[in-house]
């Protein structure tokens, strides 16, 4: 058994989300945003700065971007057109910026990188409002608490708190699947289509244009 350590969504709070869109509280989703950056220091000697063992921006922080547009909106891009800056001996991606064509009429675009402040984010907008989540991927940062902000076109305003520990749900979560000797299937492929959209990225940085998924 195996499963992807995307500790973020066993946080209840993207089911909380998810709700909220079930419900058609903000109408027909058009694009959802997504932000996850942090500032590393110390260059030389950290893991994230060599590209042999999968260093760069993209792996490091933009897979959960690519992974909460999935989940979230559980849907496929199409086609996506990624570009990247690279650090000054242009070894590996400092940051990255994709916009995705999905697989329903929606769009999204998310920005990831290791070059500035501390930033995790995403925010859904659709024909009667919007979702923000401010404490999308790191809320231990806050004792687990979470907000969701949720504004529509009829000038309703709400902040909901939603508090989890992500690290333990996660923990808990695979030990139950290895006592009850069975794991879903399709969170192991869940895997393999988010290294899918991980490739395209790269292909689209390579090539400089749009790439079909």
């Amino acid at each position: 058994m195996f499963m992807e350590a995307f500790m973020y969504q066993f946080h209840p709070q993207h089911q909380r989300v998810k709700e909220i869109l079930i419900s058609g509280e903000v109408g027909e989703v058009k694009i959802m945003k997504v932000s996850l950056s942090f500032y590393l220091e110390n260059l030389n000697e950290n893991i994230r700065m060599r590209p042999e063992l999968g260093g760069g921006s993209l792996y490091d922080v933009g897979c959960y971007c690519i992974h909460s547009i999935r989940n979230i909106l559980n849907t496929e891009p199409n086609r996506i057109f990624a570009s990247q800056q690279k650090d000054v001996e242009g070894q590996v991606d400092m940051s990255v910026v994709c916009f995705m064509e999905l697989d329903n009429g929606m769009t999204a675009v998310f920005d990831a990188a290791m070059d500035r402040a501390q930033i995790d984010y995403y925010e859904i907008i659709g024909t009667k409002g919007s979702i923000r989540v401010p404490k999308a991927f790191i809320p231990q940062m806050y004792n687990g608490e979470a907000q969701i902000i949720v504004n529509t076109t009829d000038g309703s305003y709400r902040e909901e708190k939603v508090l989890g520990h992500q690290y333990i749900l996660e923990v808990e979560y695979f030990s139950q699947c290895v006592l009850d000797g069975e794991i879903s299937r399709a969170m192991m492929e869940d895997t393999i289509e988010n290294m899918k959209v991980m490739e395209a990225c790269f292909k689209s940085i390579e090539k400089e244009t749009f790439i079909d998924i």
